[in-house]
């Protein structure tokens, strides 16, 4: 947590060993953690991936099988909906979210 700042250095609170002040030339960015947005990220990343993943399905059914009348073609988009959602939903789980730059 930061305590002070002043002209030539920084002096930061740490929990447990008490102030300790740092040069400012050696801080080369302070961020602050705002709200996580991460079940949005992943809700997203649902959607987007599920959305990619139909389409994705629907072209290989639509090139590579005989058609969308044909037996299973149905299987093959909603299982690449599902896996494609599953890579999205995953990407938005690990994306850093609520970080924001104070000072650089």
């Amino acid at each position: 947590m930061i305590e002070s700042v002043s002209d030539g250095e920084m002096v930061l609170l740490k929990q447990g060993s008490g102030p300790q002040s740092l040069d400012r030339s050696k801080v080369m960015s302070v961020s602050v953690k705002g709200k996580d947005h991460r079940r949005r990220n992943v809700v997203i990343g649902l959607g987007v991936g599920a959305a990619a993943g139909a389409g994705s399905g629907a072209a290989f059914v639509g090139r590579y099988s005989c058609g969308f009348h044909c037996y299973g073609s149905g299987a093959i988009v909603l299982g690449g909906g599902v896996v494609e959602s599953l890579l999205g939903a995953a990407v938005g789980a690990i994306s850093p979210t609520g970080w924001r730059k104070i000072y650089q």
